[in-house]
């Protein structure tokens, strides 16, 4: 895991991105700094009275780390499987859970290195200035602790999605439509709940539940969107994007990338005995991942199909039959395309 040989490499292979990701990072607590300016003119002009505080949190920062991690993954396995490298890295002397596990280990000791070193400087300009009077101490580490485990699990997702694609385009595809997947699920499945629980029963009590419990879900199972929507003035008070207890709320949105980090950590063995190195290069490494992929699309599609029919075509007094009705064009055409893609082959 911690092979010197395989952290020279890796770092040869993406010193830029990770000085990127190094100094993009420390940008936070410059940003903590002009806000205490900003709050410090602001109260000589006009006196707050009682003690509350808007954090203007950098979502740009969590974007570009996200951006970061994302290609950090896709050089280490979908462009070594491009460009037939991973070829030579697995004819090496090392076992290869070895180096799947040193791909793994080197980001995530640079994401806790560098947000350790960033909450290190934070934490004495908050504590030396007015912000004090605002943000309690623990507060930042919360903050520090939440974006470093969200961090881990985008990188880890990245990773595991490499281990299944064979190219590097592929792998940047699947990782920006999985990452962002639950959020477009959860708005998919809250509408063909709608359509037929407003046709069945039209309780407005229980739907405003449903919608915030929909809601809840859309921000702690997305981890870019929780990522950059996390805010150290959340964490004081019920501010959160769903105004849920900020702590269940942050509790529940490291669910996530904990199981996914698991899940990676746990697959590992099986990836290191079934290579299959002969697919490097195509669509997919393992073929027997197709059909699922396929009822998959499908699916969406369906969801998709019902979605546009209910929410732009007959808004939200359709029928259920046109909800259907749309779902069955859309996943028949889709299934189509994928028919008509599999004969050309």
């Amino acid at each position: 895991m911690f092979n010197r040989f395989l952290w020279k490499k890796h770092y040869k292979q993406s010193k830029f991105l990770i000085w990127t990701f190094i100094f993009v990072s420390l940008f936070y607590p410059i940003n903590i700094y002009f806000q205490i300016g900003r709050l410090q003119s602001e109260l000589q002009l006009v006196p707050i009275t009682g003690h509350h505080y808007y954090f203007n949190a950098s979502y740009w920062i969590s974007i570009i780390q996200i951006l970061c991690l994302v290609l950090l993954a896709t050089i280490f396995q979908g462009r070594e499987r491009s460009n037939q490298s991973i070829d030579f890295a697995l004819s090496l002397p090392l076992k290869r859970k070895d180096i799947l596990l040193s791909k793994w280990s080197f980001g995530v000791v640079t994401i806790v290195a560098v947000n350790v070193l960033t909450m290190l400087i934070t934490t004495p300009l908050v504590y030396y200035s007015i912000l004090s009077n605002y943000l309690p101490l623990h507060t930042i580490f919360l903050y520090f602790f939440a974006s470093t485990i969200t961090l881990i699990g985008i990188y880890t997702l990245c990773l595991l999605v490499g281990q299944i694609v064979g190219n590097q385009y592929t792998q940047l595809f699947a990782s920006a439509i999985l990452l962002l997947f639950p959020f477009f699920f959860w708005i998919l499945a809250y509408m063909g709940f709608m359509v037929h629980y407003e046709n069945l029963f039209d309780i407005t009590k229980i739907t405003f539940h449903f919608e915030g419990l929909i809601l809840s879900l859309m921000f702690t199972t997305t981890m870019p969107v929780f990522l950059v929507n996390l805010d150290l003035g959340a964490m004081l008070t019920a501010n959160t994007p769903v105004r849920e207890e900020p702590f269940r709320f942050f509790l529940k949105a490291l669910f996530t990338p904990a199981l996914i980090t698991v899940l990676y950590l746990s697959l590992i063995g099986l990836f290191s005995k079934k290579v299959n190195s002969e697919n490097n290069g195509k669509l997919l490494v393992y073929k027997q991942l197709n059909k699922i992929i396929k009822i998959a699309i499908v699916l969406c599609s369906y969801l998709i199909g019902g979605w546009v029919f209910a929410g732009f075509i007959f808004e939200k007094t359709a029928p259920v039959l046109f909800y259907h009705a749309g779902g069955i064009i859309f996943a028949s055409i889709t299934y189509f395309v994928i028919w008509m893609r599999n004969r050309k082959k």
